[in-house]
């Protein structure tokens, strides 16, 4: 019973004294335990009967908040996406048990929505890669329109569902929800919830559809962009012009999927060293990409030092040091690997290395 003041639930409950309730819709008591000598709900609230009172309030809706810090530090520290689908669905519980304490709803649906999220932030948190996608029944819920069910379980299994996946984590949770309305309210409360869920299918089918052709045929197109000469983390003059070739190639490409940018060195000096000047490279290049409009979230850089040479030069063959710094010059440069869903441009060409 969601009770909009104490004076309608006292003539609500003079009314239906004579009623006969059944078993199924009688409110569901929270499980209570106790927590430093007070009394608790399983999901750290109060239970039903204690939220009457201005400091019983106050403490559920902190503990609500802390929970929404801790969702909130998995997007700022960079541990999810706000467009992963473990990520939304633990907001959009959260949500739900928020929408639901504020009507003072009086089952257990606040506690199941809660333990839901709080099942998922701990899961992230520990950075599991096996998360359920399950999406359970609360207490105080039943399952409604088995089509858009349905309809999400196909979505989870398409090749283009990372484009999708915010949405579909949404409009599970949203027919919980509906859910819910109708098993408390009858059919005709859950339709707000179930026109939200309609719309959502429609945003996701149109988000599938676009992703679907990069997913089937991801295609790998490798450049070298940048060299660089002996000790030095600048590239060469003519660096700018490749960047720019390159992102025009880039503008040309159907669908971007990801950039990932590698920096490499000679193998003159030691192995840390080289390591951090292959680095910086691909960090000083990385910034000249950003500044020409890629987005920075998009693109990896890794360094790989000394590792990966395309040229091997003997000592021995080498007149002298500065032959052998010319020898080894393709081996100081910088790579870019962008997948796309079609591929542009066949073959590779890149600056002159020089020396």
């Amino acid at each position: 019973m969601k009770a909009n003041s104490l004076s309608s639930a006292i003539l609500l409950a003079l009314a239906c004294t004579a009623c006969s309730v059944t078993p199924e819709h009688e409110p569901q008591p929270s499980v209570i335990v106790e927590i430093d000598g007070e009394a608790v709900g399983s999901a750290g609230l109060k239970p039903e009967q204690a939220r009457i009172t201005d400091e019983a309030i106050y403490a559920d809706v902190s503990v609500l908040d802390r929970i929404q810090e801790r969702i909130k530090r998995l997007n700022s520290e960079g541990l999810r996406s706000a467009f992963d689908y473990h990520f939304t669905k633990a907001q959009h519980w959260l949500d739900f048990a928020r929408d639901e304490y504020s009507e003072n709803d009086r089952y257990r649906v606040i506690e199941g929505a809660v333990n839901q999220t709080l099942i998922l932030v701990g899961e992230m948190e520990e950075e599991k890669s096996d998360i359920s996608m399950d999406t359970p029944l609360v207490p105080g819920s039943i399952r409604v329109r088995e089509d858009l069910w349905q309809k999400a379980a196909e979505m989870k299994q398409h090749p283009g569902f990372r484009c999708a996946q915010h949405l579909i984590a949404e409009f599970e949770v949203r027919l919980v929800q509906a859910g819910h309305e109708e098993w408390e309210m009858g059919w005709r409360h859950s339709l707000s919830d179930i026109r939200a869920v309609e719309r959502l299918v429609k945003e996701a089918e149109i988000e599938l559809a676009r992703c679907a052709i990069e997913a089937e045929e991801p295609v790998t197109n490798r450049f070298t962009i940048a060299y660089f000469d002996f000790d030095l983390d600048d590239p060469k003059s003519e660096t700018a012009q490749e960047i720019q070739r390159l992102m025009d190639i880039i503008a040309s490409m159907d669908a971007v999927i990801s950039i990932d940018i590698f920096g490499h060195t000679d193998r003159l000096g030691s192995d840390a060293y080289n390591m951090n000047l292959s680095q910086r490279r691909v960090d000083a290049i990385r910034q000249m990409l950003i500044e020409r409009g890629l987005d920075g979230d998009m693109i990896k850089a890794k360094a790989f030092g000394e590792s990966q040479p395309v040229v091997e030069c003997q000592d021995s063959e080498m007149a002298d040091r500065k032959e052998l710094k010319a020898c080894l010059a393709p081996n100081r440069r910088v790579e870019i690997e962008v997948v796309t869903s079609k591929r542009v441009l066949k073959g590779e060409r890149g600056p002159r290395h020089g020396r």
